[in-house]
């Protein structure tokens, strides 16, 4: 059972290099054998980092008890139009330590990086979630838009919120999401893992 917590006693906060280590088995545990057996978001949070689309000033930890139990990271991705490329945003992984979920953390890392992404001028943010959930924060599926996966398909999964109005009314095209997200592969994934079992 989760123990019950009072969100005014969780701190946002930007991620620290001293953090990386804690947060990568807090993403562990968040996701392991939630949608196939095992994972790889911890080793997929890894790589971001270094990644030339990683966006570290957006990214951010939850902070409960002395003990990291949240973290959203983001990174540039982009639309490709009939009349050119347009920048947007995505997030992911979004985790929140399994003793801690279904609490309001994960809404407070979505709130406030929002807000922080609005300030940053950034104009519309894409992502792949969890349909029932994302709507309730504004995100709209994608095929309102008119903005479809690289194959021309749309999934109910993918959704975008404009963080500036309008921005998304003549974007029809094509989601690139960042080549961080794609093809990660599996034998490094499970070489890092070692590391934590």
């Amino acid at each position: 059972m989760n123990k019950k917590i009072d969100l005014r006693g969780v701190l946002i906060r930007k991620e620290k290099p001293g953090d990386y280590r804690e947060v990568e088995k807090m993403i562990r545990s968040a996701f392991w054998n939630v949608y196939k057996p095992g994972c790889d978001e911890h080793y997929l949070t890894k790589i971001l980092r270094t990644h030339e689309d990683f966006l570290p000033d957006l990214t951010r930890i939850a902070v409960c008890d002395n003990k990291i139990v949240g973290a959203i990271f983001y990174a540039k991705s982009q639309i490709a139009c009939l009349n050119g490329k347009h920048s947007v945003i995505t997030f992911g992984p979004l985790g929140v330590h399994p003793n801690y979920q279904r609490q309001g953390i994960g809404e407070l890392l979505i709130r406030e990086t929002v807000e922080l992404a609005k300030k940053s001028g950034f104009k519309a943010i894409i992502i792949y979630g969890e349909p029932d959930y994302y709507p309730r924060f504004g995100f709209r599926r994608c095929k309102e838009f008119e903005i479809a996966q690289p194959d021309g398909t749309y999934l109910d999964a993918m959704m975008a919120y404009e963080l500036e109005p309008g921005f998304l009314k003549d974007k029809k095209g094509l989601f690139e999401v960042s080549p961080v997200y794609l093809n990660i592969k599996q034998e490094e994934v499970q070489n890092y893992d070692r590391q934590f079992q």
